[in-house]
């Protein structure tokens, strides 16, 4: 069984944190601050001349969400989605500034990229792309300001838009901050098993993921999700539920009794992707108290 053992925690959002994301929101609004739109994926000073790689230019109608928009391509309207990453859902945290910011950023006309390797729709027809506007590679963008957290597919640029993604959640910026409320410390994601020996779907309850709780009281999970990076596996904790000091707790995929110690997610499929995936644990209002990122 193949595990990634190692302790990620949570912490606050403080004032230290702030000058930082004042530069980047700052960097993208003024256009002598290229560098933050510089990609070692596409060719060499590309963004940070204003040039944007090949690919076919397409008026923007509307924006749908932090990751999504419609636009008017040669073959008419087209739904595109920004390939490799993930943005907030409607309704949950820093949706709406994620939706607000990629408004922002891709202006009136964007360029969009074939990625390739990648398919060209998604399961729901929606063009797969990397979008650029002004010069600047909107999908790593969003990933920096932490506006929409890496998919891990194994796409070209996936190094790239994964440490963009592990330097916007050390500086807490966007949807790793706590715009939703504060981030209580001391819940660590403290080991997974994301591929148990055999099929994964005919042994459920192999692969699991385990949090702790550091500090010396116990803490109120009532609530409290436990998800990994796409919009559709989320465990939930009862009421009443708490982690006591010291005392691991495990979450497996499969279903069973359980105890509040050994529970069971009884999702409908394997959680966690062999080729990398996202831990994250959060509060009842979304806001991200430990996450985990391994690359498979």
């Amino acid at each position: 069984m193949a595990e990634f053992i190692s302790a990620y925690q949570g912490g606050g959002y403080g004032d230290a944190m702030r000058p930082r994301l004042l530069v980047v929101f700052g960097c993208l609004l003024i256009a002598g601050c290229a560098d933050e739109g510089r990609s070692a994926t596409y060719p060499s000073g590309s963004a940070a001349n204003g040039d944007t790689p090949a690919g076919e230019t397409a008026p923007v109608v509307s924006v749908f969400d932090g990751d999504s928009m419609l636009v008017e391509t040669a073959a008419g309207e087209r739904e595109v989605r920004l390939a490799g990453v993930n943005a907030p859902e409607t309704g949950e945290c820093f949706a709406a500034e994620a939706e607000q910011r990629l408004v922002e950023l891709a202006g009136d006309e964007v360029t969009l990229v074939i990625v390739p390797g990648e398919d060209d729709e998604d399961q729901f027809g929606r063009l797969l792309r990397d979008v650029w506007a002004g010069g600047v590679w909107l999908n790593r963008i969003a990933v920096a300001e932490g506006a929409a957290m890496v998919l891990h597919t194994g796409r070209v640029g996936q190094e790239e838009l994964s440490a963009a993604g592990d330097s916007a959640w050390e500086d807490r910026l966007g949807m790793w901050g706590t715009t939703c409320g504060p981030a209580p410390e001391g819940v660590e994601i403290a080991d997974i098993g994301f591929d148990p020996a055999g099929p994964d779907d005919e042994v459920p309850n192999d692969e699991y993921v385990v949090i702790e709780n550091s500090r010396a009281e116990p803490i109120d999970v009532s609530g409290w999700i436990v998800r990994d990076e796409s919009s559709t596996h989320r465990y939930v904790f009862e009421d009443g539920a708490v982690l006591d000091p010291g005392t691991p707790v495990t979450i497996r995929s499969g279903c069973g009794e359980g105890t509040p110690t050994d529970r069971h997610w009884c999702a409908d499929d394997p959680v966690w992707s062999n080729g990398g995936d996202t831990v994250l644990v959060q509060t009842p209002t979304g806001t991200v108290v430990a996450r985990l990122a391994y690359p498979g």
